[in-house]
């Protein structure tokens, strides 16, 4: 983000680099750097310090946190203040704020009609500051369950707030009247602009700047609304159904995104996996795809019940003795049994279990397509006993194949699902309590629990490889594992390990001494076995070792530069 000085003197820049500059404008140089912020920082000059006769300057910065784990943290809204130095300024930091907005701060702008501070942020949130940077008071975005990101925000003179939303709304709060507004746009609105005349404008992803405001008088022609009124309407059907077969069918194929490079850190390209759109962020440490998540359309049934959110939450109303009805509300999840989700609602209601079928068709219809809110026990026999639904799998009679050989590198990706993972973790605790070589004695069990499950929170949050680490300490305990594991109950280990490997912050270059201490002590393990069938004779290790390390290998060319580096050493041994 940028700003300017009132004299237009100075201008401020915030970078994705983690500072915020300020700029002489008649020198064209760099007067003074404010570092120290955590990743991409917002900027906004403030009005100089009381009392010091305009001699210093204030400036806000805000940044947009670091990765922890599977969140964001440290998000700062940091005061500076800022003083002529010897030909340049000088920049001292005087307040800080932390981690009130619950996810990145995204924009932040000055109100000088009320001289206050604003942020907006990831978590839908704008909080009104003083100038200190303390919150006052909070403005949700106005929607029934949805909190899309606020990627921008601006203040007019007529005491309103406006954002723009990442889901395709720009929304105007009126902090007088207390009411809000959204204004639908065709796409992502990333920017929002106050304009002389209490008007603003909006930057939208379709490629338009639109100009809003409260004037009769200087609105646009009324064809110019109503086709602007069209494409806001049209976009939100079509994102409502997702893509079609036909667009997901032109998408370039996952399996072979290594043929495709990204241009910059954190571009977002479309793929077609397995006949599905995904959507990829690229990582230029890694250079490769971090896959983020399916390209879907936009579920109008999603929401919560009790706090546990779900695919579809659906209406039932329930005939009581008397003539009354009592309304209640299901929940249901793509994929899920709808005869077990209808009897799990029958048993926490204590319902009759006459309704079984009339509840499960229910789900059925509206799950697929809006139906009416069925009344029970007012049911007449045509609808009493529904045909219940065939959860049998339809697989092809004409299975198709992919053959060899492949043009990028092959990748084993399956089993960052949370329930394959725990069962590696149970199978690994299991052979814990086997083990009797010293391991027992320098690792406890609650140390490989805590670190295998938080290996299974970070590595199964694949939408999150591109803002989530690993800790060198958790990769050296992993190949502490291999090392001294019995060559029978190592193979778990060699499991979690080639998922590692796809992790572009565990694969990096700067981690190649751990990987060649993880593919030595691998190949080691197969050299052993080698030279003693015996060893592993009748066990599942006799399969699962040279299968485990054959995908630990395939996994590490896939890595990043520390991975492939460590396995392709050994490529001549």
């Amino acid at each position: 983000s940028d700003d300017s000085s009132p004299d237009k003197e100075l201008l401020l820049s915030g970078s994705w680099d983690g500072t915020a500059r300020v700029w002489s404008l008649s020198q064209m140089e760099c007067m003074a750097v404010l570092g120290g912020h955590e990743n991409t920082v917002s900027v906004v000059g403030l009005p100089p310090l009381d009392g010091s006769h305009g001699s210093i300057g204030r400036v806000a910065t805000a940044s947009a946190g670091i990765a922890q784990g599977n969140r964001i943290v440290d998000h700062k809204v940091r005061i500076w203040h800022i003083s002529p130095s010897a030909g340049s300024y000088q920049a001292k930091l005087a307040h800080t704020v932390a981690n009130d907005h619950s996810g990145p701060i995204r924009g932040i702008a000055f109100d000088p009609h009320t001289n206050h501070l604003l942020t907006c942020s990831n978590d839908a949130t704008v909080k009104i500051r003083d100038l200190q940077g303390n919150c006052l008071t909070t403005l949700n975005y106005p929607s029934d369950g949805s909190e899309p990101m606020l990627l921008s925000l601006t203040t007019l003179r007529n005491a309103k707030v406006v954002a723009a939303a990442e889901d395709g709304h720009a929304v105007v709060w009126d902090l007088v009247h207390h009411t809000h507004r959204l204004i639908p746009h065709p796409s992502t609105v990333w920017t929002v602009l106050a304009l002389p005349k209490g008007d603003f404008a909006t930057a939208c992803h379709d490629g338009y700047t639109r100009t809003f405001t409260l004037d009769a008088t200087r609105t646009a022609p009324t064809q110019q609304i109503q086709q602007f009124q069209k494409a806001s309407a049209d976009s939100k059907a079509k994102s409502n159904s997702g893509p079609t077969p036909e667009e997901i069918a032109k998408l370039p194929k996952w399996e072979m995104n290594a043929l495709t490079q990204g241009r910059s850190e954190g571009q977002v390209q479309i793929f077609n996996k397995n006949n599905k759109a995904v959507a990829a962020q690229w990582s230029d440490v890694s250079k490769t795809w971090i896959e983020v998540g399916e390209v879907m359309g936009t579920n109008q049934n999603a929401g919560q019940i009790d706090g546990v959110s779900y695919d579809h939450v659906f209406p039932i109303e329930i005939d009581v003795p008397g003539g009354g009805v009592t309304s209640l509300q299901i929940g249901y999840n793509n994929g899920e049994n709808p005869f077990v989700v209808a009897q799990k609602f029958i048993d926490d209601h204590m319902l009759d279990q006459n309704y079984l079928s009339e509840i499960a068709d229910y789900i059925q219809k509206r799950a697929g397509a809006d139906g009416n809110t069925p009344t029970l026990g007012m049911t007449d026999a045509a609808t009493a006993a529904p045909t219940p639904m065939d959860i049998s799998t339809n697989t092809s009679t004409t299975p198709t194949y992919q053959h060899l050989p492949f043009t990028t590198y092959r990748s084993f990706e399956n089993g960052t699902e949370p329930k394959v993972f725990n069962k590696i973790i149970n199978k690994c605790c299991e052979f814990y309590d086997q083990e009797t070589s010293s391991t027992s004695t320098t690792i406890t069990k609650d140390l490989l629990t805590t670190t295998l499950q938080t290996l299974s929170d970070t590595l199964c949050a694949t939408n999150r490889y591109h803002a989530t680490s690993i800790p060198n300490s958790q990769l050296t305990f992993i190949s502490k594992l291999i090392s001294q594991w019995n060559i029978q109950h190592v193979f778990p280990i060699l499991d979690i390990s080639r998922l590692i490997a796809l992790h572009p912050d565990a694969s990096k270059m700067e981690n190649q001494y751990i990987w060649e201490s993880i593919v030595s002590s691998t190949i080691e393990k197969c050299q052993r076995m080698k030279l003693d069938p015996t060893s592993v004779q009748g066990t599942t290790a006799a399969v699962a070792i040279p299968m485990m390390s054959m995908r630990l290998f395939t996994n590490c060319f896939r890595g990043g530069g520390g991975s492939l580096k460590a396995v392709s050493s050994h490529l001549d041994k």
